[in-house]
């Protein structure tokens, strides 16, 4: 297994009974999907994650219970001020949140609606299996005490509690190869602290004239510097930036020109 070109990486399960997990790549990779198709898939997602935020998060939490900390077009990573999502639904809407989770449990109705359901179900392992893989549902992928995100697409989420190491930190650092990264969570606290940008190098291969060429590129992948919002004087939260892109018509800018003469 170990020696296949698709062979990734090796997980171990369970280190008593040795059980071990093999990742391996695909064989073949179809591009068949429709633009048309992909397209409207990419807008679904953007709306289902506005959907998720003021029809549920808005509406079943109050605002001062929780704190939006960053969004992907498949994921949102909020800040809650309990343990778990239960602890912080209104005492008025618990009963519907409830009903959600369990109040669906018909034998003859196994589909998860996505406009009344928000999670997978779980009255029952049947349908909580069935809708771990239901498009629209939402599913916990991550939790932990600390997060720091620097940017689009550049975060971090620590989880110091977690019992194995590989799994104690979740980051995305764009441009950037993670196995390069000594500390991460140090690194963003760093750039966080003394807004100071920081550097990574990648090194790889790529082919030119039917030859091989090694390369080593220094990225710059932690800015503390993000041009889509204002951060506070706490150093900490933000604020997006109130900025209009609205064309001018020709004939307004030379009415423009006219009065400032």
């Amino acid at each position: 297994m170990v020696n296949k070109a698709q062979f990734r990486k090796l997980e171990c399960i369970h280190e008593e009974t040795a059980y071990y997990e093999a990742e391996l790549s695909k064989d073949e990779i179809r591009l068949d999907l429709p633009i048309q198709l992909g397209y409207m898939i990419l807008q679904y997602a953007k709306l289902r994650m506005q959907e998720f935020y003021y029809d549920f998060l808005d509406v079943y939490i109050d605002r001062s219970q929780f704190e939006l900390m960053e969004t992907d077009t498949d994921s949102i990573y909020t800040s809650i001020s309990g343990s778990c999502l239960s602890d912080v639904i209104k005492p008025r809407m618990k009963e519907k949140y409830q009903r959600g989770l369990t109040g669906f449990c018909d034998l003859q109705d196994v589909e998860a609606d996505n406009t009344v359901h928000w999670f997978p179900r779980t009255c029952c392992d049947m349908h909580a299996k069935y809708d771990k893989r239901t498009p629209g549902l939402f599913k916990l992928e991550f939790e932990g005490d600390e997060m720091i995100g620097l940017c689009s697409k550049i975060y971090i989420v620590s989880n110091p509690e977690e019992s194995r190491e590989e799994n104690r930190l979740k980051l995305s650092c764009k441009g950037v190869n993670k196995n390069t990264i000594v500390n991460p969570l140090d690194m963003f606290r760093s750039v966080l602290q003394t807004r100071q940008s920081k550097s990574s190098i990648n090194r790889g291969f790529r082919p030119k004239n039917n030859t091989i060429f090694t390369y080593r590129q220094e990225k710059i992948g932690w800015n503390y510097f993000y041009i889509k919002r204002k951060v506070w004087a706490d150093g900490i939260h933000t604020d997006p930036l109130d900025i209009t892109l609205c064309p001018v018509s020709k004939e307004e800018e030379e009415q423009q020109k006219e009065e400032t003469h």
